[in-house]
């Protein structure tokens, strides 16, 4: 049972296909009303999650797209701040904000992958210091799709 008020609304019962909705603020009146609610999603209107994918899971054809970077940076550019040795590399977990297209995997060859981007550049990825998400196929066909160039017309002379 479900148990939400707002004003003189309040939900009774919550069941699959509809809800009762009581008027009053008294949850036993009787004055309650059967309201239909469809639950069910469209099939065009699915929602899907990236998922982090761990190195050994990554296929050829996969799409995917990093998630987060670490950048290692010396210590000594903290001054006295940490409590390291002056030539000791300190990790930092980056959040990339520039372009995160999805990229198709064309190779592996452990700690690095191969991949290609919408725009058919080429790029090769140290796993070692990134974290990737594999993307759900319809939604990166999409956007693949989207961001590719368009073709251009060979024109050929005689």
């Amino acid at each position: 049972m479900i148990a939400v008020s707002s004003a003189a609304w309040r939900i009774v019962r919550l069941d699959v296909n509809y809800f009762r909705v009581a008027i009053d603020a008294n949850v036993e009146s009787t004055n309650i009303r059967r309201i239909h609610m469809d639950t069910r999603l469209q099939e065009n209107e699915g929602t899907s999650v990236a998922a982090l994918v761990a190195p050994e899971d990554l296929r050829r054809g996969d799409f995917v797209t990093v998630l987060s970077e670490i950048v290692e940076l010396p210590s000594f550019l903290w001054c006295e701040m940490l409590a390291t040795d002056r030539s000791e590399l300190v990790r930092l977990r980056r959040l990339p904000t520039d372009d995160r297209a999805p990229m198709k995997v064309k190779a592996i060859c452990l700690p690095f992958i191969f991949v290609k981007l919408p725009k058919g550049q080429f790029r090769t990825i140290d796993i070692r210091l990134t974290s990737l998400v594999r993307l759900e196929k319809n939604y990166a066909r999409t956007v693949w799709k989207t961001l590719k160039p368009p073709a251009t017309k060979r024109r050929t002379t005689c």
